[in-house]
């Protein structure tokens, strides 16, 4: 079995208040039409500034590849900062059999209209064609979510 590991960071150009709401609207996208189910099922206050929130996500591609995941988010309103952790809880034989993703959305200090987004992904398969494909995913996501804040900006100033 061979392990994956990867760190990537992006800076968008838009606040991040406008950031976090792209990626909650993340889901459903055509280019991300794997993602069959993205549902939350727990919400918690965890203090006056900071919730909780987990989903379980189901994806699947093609036949044989699909996958089940829980991701939690912790977001922190006063601070400015988004972690997010997704973990494999099933899947099928094709799928990678150990994996752990972690991002976080981070506004930028030095330039209040950037936010700073870093993902690290680790995975552990005896299928290592499909390990490319984990890092090309990357971008794509980028793509999606400046694609959102576009829209949230656009419908604002309408």
């Amino acid at each position: 079995m061979s392990t994956y590991s990867r760190t990537d960071e992006h800076i968008f150009n838009f606040d991040w208040t406008t950031v976090v709401k792209a990626l909650w609207n993340k889901y459903p996208h055509k280019d991300m039409d794997f993602v069959i189910y993205n549902k939350v099922v727990d919400l918690k206050l965890l203090d006056e500034d900071t919730i909780l929130v987990k989903k379980i996500m189901y994806c699947k591609k093609y036949f044989l590849l699909w996958s089940y995941t829980l991701e939690e988010t912790k977001i922190n309103f006063k601070n400015k900062i988004l972690d997010l952790e997704t973990k494999l809880i099933a899947a099928s034989k094709a799928f990678p059999q150990s994996g752990i993703e972690k991002i976080s959305y981070f506004q930028l200090p030095d330039k209040p209209g950037c936010t700073l987004y870093t993902k690290y992904i680790e995975s552990k398969s005896t299928v290592s064609k499909y390990y490319h494909k984990l890092g090309s995913s990357f971008q794509k996501g980028c793509e999606i979510i400046e694609e959102k804040c576009r829209e949230i900006l656009n419908d604002k100033n309408k």
